[in-house]
């Protein structure tokens, strides 16, 4: 159980630096208010998860270590969003058509109205 917090941490590590640097790269070479970087994380990181997701399924089925290191680790600390994706896209290819577009309304209405929450409750 506790390599699997490792498997996570150290993937979960190599996410989040991936992350910032290509936010860097992003900034050095645009200047543009329009998150780009955030952008291109974001839709890289969905079609990731999406191409593991493929892989996985095809593979052994000893593979929870990879899914693990993949999706929630790497991809994971790289974007939640991408996690998203995927889950919508499970509902949607379940034929929870509703649930997948109250997933989307809900994560993009209240995210944004919870980061305007939190900023007016500590400003």
């Amino acid at each position: 159980m506790w390599s699997n917090f490792l498997l996570v941490g150290v993937s979960g590590f190599f996410g989040s630096v991936t992350r910032y640097a290509i936010y860097l790269l992003f900034n050095e070479r645009t200047a543009t208010r329009f998150p780009w970087a955030t952008l291109f994380i974001n839709v890289s990181g969905c079609f990731a998860i999406g191409a593991l997701s493929v892989i996985l399924e095809r593979a052994t089925p000893n593979h929870r270590h990879l899914y693990l290191m993949g999706a929630v680790g790497f991809l994971g600390a790289f974007t939640t969003f991408s996690t998203f994706g995927n889950e919508t896209f499970g509902l949607m290819r379940s034929g929870a058509s509703l649930q997948a577009l109250m997933n989307v309304a809900g994560n993009v209405v209240l995210g944004v109205a919870m980061v305007w929450a939190g900023r007016a409750i500590v400003a």
